[in-house]
């Protein structure tokens, strides 16, 4: 996976263009040559690279191709990761690299092509198979890289505990909670000594709904209301984060399963959906 693309970044994929293919008869045989654009042998040769530095030493390689085949920079990661500088990703750009472990894109890599101007990213593995995303039109999504992973890891990560059956919604019960704190620290009452329908009235006399359908707002006003005491720790109250780090090495050992496979195949699918891509692979 590329590792993060702090400008020096990362980020993996390939292009669809197939380039123009003139079958040429050669005197005096019955094969056929096939030419190829610049971009194809580009993308061959860098192909075969990434797999012969995953042969010889199981490490990440990654390559930024032009649209007319430059390589643009191609760099060393180390088994896990592999950096591009997002300088020399020229529009409509192809990114490769290797994956040492057979693992579709990772949301660092995706969050590396969505912030980019290159149009797709590919990850190919030792025997020469990929998973491969490419926009389907030329864009770069105007959001930080860091948020942009951030956003894709956690919906990954959701999808996980989805899978695990663990919780992470946020409920009625989270909510009382929530104020009892707002009301120690800021009215200076105990919070053993509030009950859950004490706590219910008084936050029915400051509009803050316990409807279900209202939890999310009211939580996010309650936060509002206690933006000092959050700014050290402004996730204390986000339970699907928060479910994601007490969950994150059982998160981690699932979604590296044979079952966990299948769910970063679906995840690159959604994510494809959502950001108007289309995702190829030959790793199921």
């Amino acid at each position: 996976m590329l590792n993060s693309i702090s400008f020096m970044g990362h980020v993996n994929p390939i292009s669809k263009t197939t380039g123009v293919q003139a079958p040429i008869k050669t005197s005096g045989d019955d094969c056929f040559v096939r030419s190829s654009s610049p971009l194809d042998k580009a993308k061959a040769d860098a192909k075969a690279k990434i797999i012969d530095v995953l042969k010889q030493e199981n490490l990440e390689y990654s390559f930024t191709i032009a649209p007319d085949g430059t390589i643009m920079d191609e760099n060393k990661g180390t088994e896990g990761a592999c950096s591009i500088d997002s300088r020399k990703v020229v529009k409509n750009s192809v990114l490769m690299h290797g994956h040492p472990v057979p693992l579709p894109l990772s949301s660092g890599d995706i969050a590396s092509l969505l912030a980019t101007d290159a149009i797709s990213d590919e990850a190919i593995t030792v025997d020469g198979k990929y998973s491969r995303l490419i926009k389907n039109e030329s864009y770069k999504i105007d959001k930080d890289y860091r948020d942009l992973y951030f956003e894709l890891e956690q919906q990954l990560c959701l999808k996980a505990l989805d899978n695990l059956g663990i919780d992470y919604q946020f409920r009625e019960a989270d909510l009382i909670d929530m104020f009892k704190d707002y009301l120690e620290t800021n009215m200076c009452k105990p919070k053993a000594s509030t009950t859950d329908e004490d706590a219910k009235r008084i936050m029915a006399q400051l509009d803050i709904s316990c409807d279900d359908d209202k939890l999310e707002e009211s939580r996010k006003q309650l936060e509002q209301m206690m933006y000092f005491q959050l700014m050290s720790n402004p996730h204390k109250y986000d339970k699907k984060h928060n479910t994601i780090v007490e969950n994150y090495p059982l998160v981690q050992e699932f979604l590296n399963s044979a079952e966990g496979v299948k769910v970063r195949h679906e995840f690159c699918r959604d994510v494809a959906q959502q950001y108007n891509m289309t995702y190829e692979t030959n790793l199921e």
